[in-house]
């Protein structure tokens, strides 16, 4: 059993905004979270 929690976070560059956050399972490929979020 794998209890990996994967969290992407994009960031305006100069800014340094947080434009968005995604979460999901260590499995899911990091593409397929972007799209999901």
């Amino acid at each position: 059993m794998e209890n990996t929690l994967k969290t992407q976070v994009i960031i305006h560059q100069k800014t340094s905004q947080i434009i968005c956050l995604g979460h999901g399972l260590g499995r899911i490929h990091d593409f397929k979270s972007l799209i999901n979020n």
